[in-house]
């Protein structure tokens, strides 16, 4: 079982998607806007493969013209490898 390591991730596909934003025209977008992120870190962060700082979600909000609760999915799935077992 893999691990994600974001939960932004399907999220920041999708509205990228609904721009019509290609990887590389969303790294420029991000960059006109003062953040700079490459074509590759945002293919991790939309895989999952790659965490996302506090900072880093407000940025790509922000780059996509969207409030940084949409990034979030609709009920978060905590994997089972994080969850707390009860004491």
């Amino acid at each position: 079982m893999r691990r994600s390591l974001n939960i932004i991730g399907p999220q920041v596909r999708k509205y990228r998607n609904l721009q019509r934003y290609t990887l590389e025209e969303f790294a420029g977008a991000c960059q006109l806007i003062g953040f700079n992120i490459s074509a590759g870190i945002l293919s991790q962060v939309e895989s999952q493969t790659r965490s996302v700082t506090d900072l880093e979600l407000y940025w790509l909000a922000r780059a996509l013209k969207v409030e940084m609760t949409d990034l979030l999915p609709p009920s978060p799935k905590i994997p089972q490898w994080q969850q707390r077992r009860p004491s």
